[in-house]
């Protein structure tokens, strides 16, 4: 299951190279490009050389600040409101100075460091539920049916918050304390959402390149 989808990353990202004429308008839709070309790319790289995983922590340990920090930016650019827009530049601060630091002091050679993934995970649901906050109070202004953005929003946030318990207990679950169907069932239902959440993107470019607007 988890060697088919990069094809549905790759996909999303090819689309979304389709799409860069009309993205390019928006300045926090030109910023999906270059978040899927860091997770296309890595998860490219194992799937061309499945050998050389067995050192894939120390690349999730920059790929995931990377991508958390695309995010991040997405809905700084998306933000009306200025106070959600300084609140989220101190969330980029904090994400860099806090990866940096537990990475170099805590994290062993081959350890997936988790405390960053978390913080990454929180900080963007924050972001993003913030972000909703701004959309809902003009629902008059947004028709969110005719928005593709709500939707990729959407679907990142049901994946964020969904997938969050596995990656952030998933091991500790499995191994200490031995509920293993408990672990095994948040992995299958992570990826599962993985594969929703590159649909969704995919879908949506190309409602954006038929549409033609800028959103």
């Amino acid at each position: 299951m988890y060697n088919n989808l990069i094809w549905f990353e790759l996909t999303a990202f090819l689309l979304s190279l389709v799409a860069l004429p009309v993205l390019w308008k928006s300045s926090y839709l030109r910023v999906y490009p270059v978040l899927l070309l860091i997770v296309t790319g890595v998860e490219g790289f194992y799937y061309l050389f499945p050998e050389k995983t067995s050192g894939n922590a120390r690349v999730y340990n920059i790929q995931i600040p990377l991508q958390y920090t695309c995010y991040l930016l997405i809905l700084y650019y998306a933000a009306d409101n200025k106070q959600l827009k300084h609140f989220i530049a101190g969330m980029l601060w904090l994400l860099a100075v806090f990866c940096i630091l537990t990475t170099i002091l805590f994290m062993k050679p081959g350890d997936l460091n988790v405390w960053s993934y978390s913080l990454c995970s929180v900080l963007t649901l924050i972001a993003t539920i913030g972000k909703f906050y701004e959309m809902l109070k003009n629902p008059a202004g947004l028709d969110f049916l005719q928005n593709p953005f709500f939707y990729m929003l959407f679907a990142f946030l049901l994946f964020n918050l969904i997938t969050l318990p596995y990656f952030s207990m998933g091991k500790w679950l499995y191994y200490t304390k031995g509920f293993r169907n408990v672990s095994m069932m948040l992995y299958y239902v992570s990826y599962l959402l993985n594969y929703l959440l590159y649909i969704v993107y995919t879908i949506c470019f190309v409602w954006i390149l038929r549409r033609k607007g800028i959103y």
